[in-house]
């Protein structure tokens, strides 16, 4: 027969692996941050090249158009990237360590919390190249596929919430 405390020995051993495994999670909270920091760079630095040459082309036809669909996607490009610091500050609260003092819209009660919010990025960024797509449209009937494509996906992304929302919390 197997001994009692070495039973409890090993399975206090497994738990203790498991707890300090969490702290693996480190790696997702750091790449998504730093994610998070090349994109408001990169948004900042097309801010900057679309005003610039906004400035250069002033009193040109095509300069107003042009210039509101860079702006969409500079500020889709920083979207992005504060969704991406609120899913690492997520995963960090989930798996390593609560943070105080958080307003309550960036509290993480769950997985489930950040896949909503993933998924009403990925809307957000689907609606960003459709509005883009349509802007730059000249005709013919390719925006009705890439509108019915886009419209799609939505509809799929927003059933998975719906069905997320109506299923019990198994996270507790």
């Amino acid at each position: 027969m197997s001994d009692p405390a070495q039973k409890k020995s090993s399975g206090s051993a497994m738990l203790s692996a498991v707890g300090w495994s969490r702290y693996i999670t480190i790696l997702a909270v750091f790449g998504t941050f730093v994610g998070a920091i090349f994109l408001l760079i990169a948004g900042t630095l097309d801010l900057l090249s679309a005003i610039f040459s906004a400035f250069a082309s002033i009193g040109e036809a095509h300069m107003s158009g042009h210039l509101k669909i860079e702006l969409v996607e500079t500020v889709d490009t920083f979207l992005v990237a504060i969704v991406l610091i609120v899913i690492a500050l997520g995963l960090y609260q989930l798996f390593v360590s609560p943070i105080d003092g958080l307003p309550p819209w960036l509290r993480a009660h769950g997985v489930g919390d950040l896949e909503k919010r993933l998924a009403g990025m990925v809307i957000t960024v689907l609606a960003v190249i459709f509005l883009i797509q349509a802007v730059q449209w000249d005709s013919g009937i390719d925006i009705l596929w890439i509108g019915l494509s886009i419209g799609a996906v939505i509809v799929a992304v927003a059933y998975f919430l719906r069905i997320e929302e109506a299923e019990p919390d198994h996270e507790e």
